[in-house]
């Protein structure tokens, strides 16, 4: 007996199915069996049992004449050779189980914390999967909706060192948003001091740039991953983030908790460049500067003398006033709307003296309201 393969007929929806010549030639011997062949559908109808109806009936009248007509035990046989094609049928399910998936990108610069979010998402019960390439991750959607126990809840950590990422994704993104998946765009920024200073820290080379400076690898991923801060749903900037408060800002944003935003205040020099993400930024170049003090000039906005000097003049009691009833009433504004977290920049010029005494006193304000806070002050140890 020959066994092959037989595509069926386009349109009828089947798939691959093994069949023989056997129950054939002997239809051809036999005229009797040819007419017990033709009313075998009828009659196999009635004998299939639950398990035919449950098949889909579209599918189930093209075969029922083969399988049943065959003789006693053939349509065992067939079934248990029987090979499903990827029929049109099939795709669409595998849409619709997309719809149900909750996804999350985690996307970011090299050494801004997306191990550490990947870590706090695989505690919320998320299928993690680091680096996997950009153009196979729709079919691995897919795969995981065929799983034997569904997979609905998926993160992916994407970077820069895929070479099809920045080509693809912004359009896989669309495709799953249209196909009504909830898709979220996690993009961790930092500051490029901290980053280096990491990598001092964890001796480890940049992966843009393995042979060079770890500032030229930086710089390099940032104009890559430029178009990538477009697409986010959420930015977080890692620079005064220490891991507990990163991991808490992204549990909070993915599982939807509904507790007070969290503040991150961050002082800074505008002589030494702006920070890449902060929500708020205020300029108080325009207060007294300690530095022309000489009592003053080596100290820092986080002693008493300097942030008098700064808090009690004309011009900085009247500024703090006012800007700490605009934060007091921006606040309730961003719990309302599920932000997880904000960060407010206070430049001076060098970083030194007055943005630090604002940002100090507006943190212990900020903790007397019950609010939770973090102080961090980017330039403050730069020499003067």
């Amino acid at each position: 007996m020959s066994r092959r393969l037989r595509r069926p007929a386009r349109g009828l929806g089947h798939g691959w199915k093994l069949r023989t010549d056997r129950p054939r030639a002997r239809a051809r011997e036999d005229p009797g069996r040819r007419c017990a062949d033709r009313e075998a559908p009828r009659s196999c109808g009635e004998q299939s049992g639950n398990a035919r109806r449950a098949r889909d009936s579209r599918l189930a009248a093209p075969t029922a004449g083969r399988e049943c007509g065959a003789p006693p035990g053939r349509a065992t046989a067939q079934a248990r050779w029987h090979l499903r094609g990827p029929g049109n049928s099939r795709r669409r399910r595998d849409v619709s189980n997309v719809a149900k998936q909750q996804i999350v990108f985690v996307s970011g610069l090299s050494g801004s914390g997306k191990t550490t979010a990947m870590a706090a998402l695989e505690d919320l019960s998320f299928y993690c999967v680091d680096n996997l390439p950009v153009q196979l991750v729709p079919q691995f959607l897919a795969l995981c909706t065929k799983a034997s126990s569904s997979i609905d809840k998926i993160a992916l950590a994407l970077d820069a060192r895929e070479r099809d990422f920045l080509g693809r994704f912004p359009e896989v993104v669309t495709e799953l948003r249209g196909q009504a998946a909830s898709v979220d765009v996690v993009f961790l920024d930092c500051s490029d001091e901290v980053l280096e200073r990491r990598y001092r820290e964890t001796r480890r080379v940049h992966p843009l740039s393995p042979e060079g400076s770890v500032r030229a690898g930086i710089e390099r991923e940032r104009v890559l991953l430029s178009e990538v801060v477009g697409l986010a749903d959420l930015r977080i900037d890692t620079t005064p983030l220490n891991v507990h408060q990163l991991k808490d800002t992204i549990v909070r944003h993915v599982s939807g908790d509904a507790r007070q935003t969290v503040v991150n205040l961050l002082s800074f020099g505008f002589r030494h460049g702006t920070p890449a993400a902060v929500e708020l930024l205020f300029d108080v170049r325009f207060l007294p500067n300690p530095y022309f003090e000489e009592s003053l000039r080596e100290g820092t906005g986080r002693e008493r003398e300097v942030a008098d000097y700064v808090l009690d003049s004309e011009r900085g009691a009247a500024f703090y006033d006012r800007l700490r009833a605009f934060v007091e009433y921006l606040l309730p504004l961003y719990d309302e709307e599920g932000k997880a977290y904000v960060t407010i920049g206070v430049g001076c010029t060098g970083g030194r003296h007055r943005s630090v005494a604002i940002a100090e006193a507006m943190g212990d304000q900020l903790r007397r309201l019950g609010r939770e806070v973090s102080v961090s002050h980017r330039d403050v140890e730069r020499p003067l």
